[in-house]
């Protein structure tokens, strides 16, 4: 299977990974400049950007639909009066990479010159699983913070942007109720008890896929199961006719989800993008995240989240068999296990649960709130001046 694998994904490493090697020409220096009022406004008030005009150019995403007053957070710190806003969300459900044509539109919004400085408190939410273009960030997006999945450490600013998860559920409805149906008879099972040790399972070329199937493969308990998109039908009419899709298929289909999540740790591998949909699906079966390679990555939401009380990180020096023996002696202790799993469901609960955006936004905005009510002493604080005087 390894050497089926290599075949497709060897030959799509440098497309995948051309947009992490991008480099933003940005001249923000958030430890010296303001690069988001604090100070602003008391207490914290968000204002989501609805107008017309956008929106029918599709600009920005209609969020019409979308029942705030589900969540005591989003409804309670929304404010309907732009003066009364501490930050103000531009969103986008989508790439900004396919709105060239509105950067225009978003230099021409009402409150986008707070003080002279453009894009200051300004928040580009993004729930795509592409990157926000570091040189049109650059270019157009002056001191507006991103948040979005796609979170590069190179390109991250501290303090200032915000990672975020992607919509739980996948990319279609057929994922989200075949997952969801496995997910509530996996729970019943006890961590420690789970019939896989580690278990991936996805459809995607870059690099780490194919690192993880290789380093992974042939060990016991172990299963790491990667389809390359080239056999996938809408990409490749002919992949009936290519043995080696033909092979890779059969094995693929061979594991449904249900047997892939029962599982005690699960590898979390990017796909598209850092954030991944798998990652919802870990967190909802109570099994526990283990990044492999996310060295240069933002896990989401890292201001409220200590994933260190959940998860374990992979780095690219790490030695795979040393890895497996830490696993295992983890797994016997039940105790810590259960503890995790707890902790995993709470943090499931509180911002991964629902199938729609509303959670993503809400940890956008738990986030914000944090950093305005207790500037210096917020998490990620040390790296962006929050000395921001009114007349700044």
């Amino acid at each position: 299977f390894v050497n089926v694998s290599e075949r497709f994904h060897g030959r799509s490493y440098q497309a995948k990974h051309v947009m992490f090697d991008l480099e933003a020409s940005s001249t923000l220096n958030c430890a010296k400049e303001c690069c988001f009022n604090h100070q602003q406004i008391k207490p914290f008030r968000y204002y989501l950007y609805q107008e017309k005009k956008l929106i029918e150019n599709k600009c920005i995403s209609n969020m019409g639909s979308f029942s705030f007053e589900s969540n005591q957070l989003l409804n309670m710190t929304r404010t309907y009066n732009p003066d009364r806003a501490s930050a103000f969300i531009i969103p986008l459900m989508y790439s900004i990479a396919d709105t060239k044509a509105c950067f225009e539109w978003y230099k021409g919004l009402p409150y986008w010159n707070i003080k002279g400085k453009p894009g200051l408190n300004h928040i580009f939410w993004s729930v795509s699983d592409l990157e926000i273009n570091p040189r049109f960030r650059a270019n157009h997006l002056g001191f507006a913070a991103l948040a979005q999945g796609h979170s590069n450490r190179s390109h991250f600013i501290n303090g200032l942007d915000i990672s975020v998860s992607l919509r739980g559920g996948g990319k279609g409805p057929q994922s989200t109720t075949s997952i969801s149906s496995s997910v509530q008879r996996i729970k019943r099972i006890a961590g420690y008890e789970r019939k896989w040790l580690l278990t991936f399972k996805g459809t995607g070329d870059n690099i780490d896929r194919f690192k993880a199937v290789t380093e992974f493969s042939n060990i016991s308990d172990v299963l790491i199961i990667d389809r390359p998109k080239f056999c996938l039908p809408h990409i490749n009419k002919m992949w009936k006719n290519d043995e080696c899709c033909t092979i890779i298929e059969k094995y693929y289909s061979s594991f449904p989800y249900e047997n892939i999540l029962n599982t005690t740790f699960s590898l979390i591998v990017s796909g598209t993008s850092p954030a991944t949909f798998r990652l919802h699906e870990v967190l909802e079966s109570q099994s526990i995240p283990v990044f492999f390679d996310y060295d240069n990555f933002i896990l989401p939401y890292e201001d409220i989240i200590n994933w260190s009380e959940i998860s374990l990180t992979i780095t690219e020096n790490d030695d795979i068999t040393s890895i497996i023996e830490v696993l295992k002696e983890l797994r016997s202790d039940t105790a810590r296990i259960i503890r995790m799993q707890q902790r995993i469901s709470e943090i499931y609960e509180n911002h991964f649960h629902t199938r729609n955006y509303m959670d993503s936004l809400a940890g956008v905005i738990q986030t914000l709130q944090r950093r305005c009510d207790f500037g210096e002493n917020s998490f990620s604080q040390h790296r962006i001046r929050v000395g921001c005087s009114s007349d700044t």
